[in-house]
């Protein structure tokens, strides 16, 4: 059997904006478009993503037609590889008490990263304010064709986590732009969706008195934040995350 060989990348991309492109406000099913994910790979078949998770996504980006399954496949690769490129940080680079650190886990076919510590809000030495925890991903995407962001999670604290977006900022380089989230059912996976057009603008880690829509188009940056002024432990597992267009189902 001849194998698949995927699209040129500038090809790939244009089928992306034609198969993201279309109109989805009458009811069809929201297409997710993986951004970040964690997944093992399946030792039978070569590169085809084995999750549960990832290969409906996969599936349904071919099922369109507007892509060949080896291109489908192709973006989850894509994501996988955002996921392990993945950095953790807390207040304790800065002189905090908190601590927070990342594992990347199995579960039957099922991969995540597990982010987790344990929040200090007590002041330090050089700091007026502590209690912080982030796991963050770097680099560029364009998301214009996209309304929203939605994270497969699982908590087992019901704290107050918020996705934290950065992109460019014509004023000041960058800004972030931020929607707060709680997971709804403890210690089961569940999908939650952040839509762009509710995330509050943050320029120097201060809301800014200008608000405007999320540049999606400019994107330098996904991640998740924990300071919601409480001390404690934490751990929140993160299998992927995925912008769709339209209302997610």
């Amino acid at each position: 059997m001849r194998r698949s060989v995927p699209l040129p990348r500038r090809t790939l991309l244009a089928r992306m904006k034609q198969l993201f492109g279309i109109d989805q406000a009458n009811g069809e099913k929201c297409l997710r478009y993986p951004l970040i994910a964690f997944g093992d790979l399946s030792r039978d078949a070569p590169g085809l993503p084995a999750d549960p998770e990832l290969t409906p996504v996969a599936d349904e980006l071919a099922a369109t037609g507007a892509l060949k399954a080896a291109d489908a496949v192709e973006l989850v690769a894509d994501a996988q590889a955002r996921g392990k490129e993945m950095l953790v940080g807390c207040d304790s680079d800065v002189g905090g008490g908190s601590s927070a650190k990342v594992q990347y886990m199995l579960e039957g076919q099922r991969g995540f990263a597990r982010f987790s510590g344990n929040l200090f809000t007590a002041p330090g030495r050089t700091l007026d304010k502590s209690g912080y925890a982030a796991l963050v991903w770097k680099g560029t995407l364009d998301l214009k064709l996209f309304t929203s962001a939605v994270l497969c999670v699982r908590s087992f604290d019901r704290r107050e986590y918020k996705l934290n977006i950065t992109a460019a900022s014509q004023a000041t380089n960058h800004a972030i732009y931020q929607l707060p989230f709680v997971a709804q059912k403890v210690g089961e996976w569940c999908s939650v969706e952040v839509r762009f057009r509710e995330m509050t603008k943050f320029v120097q880690g201060r809301e800014s008195a200008l608000q405007s829509p999320l540049p999606n188009d400019q994107i330098l940056g996904i991640g998740i934040l924990l300071a919601d002024e409480t001390d404690g432990p934490f751990e929140l597992d993160l299998h992927s995350i995925s912008a769709t267009r339209g209302r997610f189902q």
